[in-house]
């Protein structure tokens, strides 16, 4: 429930700057509209960039996870087949 609240918490800003920016832009006249249009498209243009480098870091971090937890798994089958010395018998065949 916390993290929601977070992620709430930390959009909540990026809300009311926009809102406020588009109730600024409804009452400008003139020049000043093309600004705010300005500056909303900057605004949405920084927030894909950011949710696209987000997955990005969210995917490399996921497949260096996976490669860790490989090598880890590997070298612990290693090490528990090492203490073991265990042999396999196949039946009508030699033993392993």
């Amino acid at each position: 429930m916390e993290e929601i609240l977070e992620v709430i918490g930390g959009s909540a800003g990026w809300i009311i700057g926009v809102g406020i920016t588009l109730g600024l832009a409804s009452t400008l006249t003139g020049g000043a509209k093309p600004l705010a249009k300005k500056a909303i498209k900057g605004y949405l243009s920084a927030s894909e960039r950011l949710r696209v480098t987000a997955a990005e870091w969210g995917e490399n971090l996921q497949d260096l996870y996976a490669e860790a937890r490989m090598e880890y798994d590997t070298s612990q089958a290693a090490a528990n087949g090492a203490r073991t010395n265990t042999s396999v018998v196949v039946p009508g065949g030699d033993n392993i």
